[in-house]
């Protein structure tokens, strides 16, 4: 598979074997776009694909013959374990997890039987784009996973310092409201946890708002709805750092890991220059995204 240049016509074909995250189908969709590729989703023993993507299951590379490059993941596993670490071999094959400290935190398990490389999926960069609205709203706060405390502690600044904002929660907004909402904030706060890739971040990043994040350091840092930290029973067994900025640059706002420094960090993203946008149509554009898994694929 390469990439096509304008005076050359390829039939460029893509399986996609098991359902994926609805974000990371809308990528792998830009990226077939990209390639000027066919996306089918029933497998046919008599077509020869360029690339099969396995988001999640278990198949053996021999299990599909006609396959140049299979993509497995990034929903096949949480911690690499069997059958995917066992002493055999996939051809042609690699896993994305998606993010650097993914594949660092990986490295903690057994090897699996493939590569595994941190290949994103783009964001939409058309849909998620800045435009004239005023920015009548300082500020959101988008609130997943972690300590309730920390999320009523920074409303309650923001109230006594009479800083405008509305509050965003996973999992309980639709995604027009919150394109609404980005076009009318000058900044957002960031009150989430670890992400291996983070698809609503780079898309406020992609509306060009500057973000300050209060980080996690740890898988741990997640906290349930019971008010339990996840994953806890891996700590004394494993090193797992992690992190909610996956892909990020200082063009995309502030971070911090304590709340005593949220005051002065306020007060430096309310009068610096930020170009969040110019850092995702760096590197998560769907042409981007495209030249990359090339570059790590074939």
């Amino acid at each position: 598979m390469t990439s096509i240049s304008q005076n050359e016509i390829v039939s460029i074909r893509f399986l996609q074997i098991g359902k994926a995250h609805i974000k990371n189908e809308i990528g792998f969709n830009l990226i077939a776009k990209e390639a000027n590729a066919i996306i089918d989703k029933e497998y046919n023993p008599n077509i020869l694909y360029d690339l099969v993507w396995i988001p999640t299951g278990f198949y053996h590379s021999s299990q599909i013959p006609n396959a140049k490059k299979l993509l497995f993941g990034p929903h096949n596993f949480v911690f690499p374990n069997e059958p995917w670490t066992l002493d055999i071999r996939f051809e042609n094959s690699t896993y994305t997890c998606l993010s650097p400290w993914v594949k660092e935190l990986y490295s903690n398990f057994k090897p699996l039987c493939m590569p595994v490389k941190a290949i994103p999926f783009p964001v939409e960069i058309e849909r998620f784009k800045p435009d004239n609205t005023d920015k009548t709203l300082n500020c959101f706060v988008y609130y997943k996973g972690r300590d309730k405390k920390i999320y009523n502690y920074i409303n309650q600044y923001l109230e006594e310092n009479n800083i405008s904002f509305v509050n965003i929660i996973c999992g309980k907004y639709k995604e027009e409201e919150y394109i609404e909402i980005l076009q009318k904030v000058k900044f957002g706060i960031w009150v989430g946890c670890h992400e291996s890739q983070g698809f609503a971040l780079e898309e406020a990043l992609s509306m060009n708002v500057p973000l300050l994040v209060l980080n996690v350091k740890t898988i741990h840092d997640e906290v349930n709805s019971e008010g339990s930290h996840s994953y806890i029973e891996y700590k004394d067994n494993y090193d797992l750092k992690a992190t909610s900025i996956s892909y990020w640059d200082e063009r995309c706002g502030e971070v911090i890991y304590d709340l005593n420094e949220l005051k002065p960090t306020l007060e430096k993203i309310q009068t610096r220059s930020y170009n969040p946008r110019e850092f995702i149509l760096e590197n998560l554009s769907p042409k981007v995204c495209y030249e990359r898994l090339l570059q790590q694929c074939f």
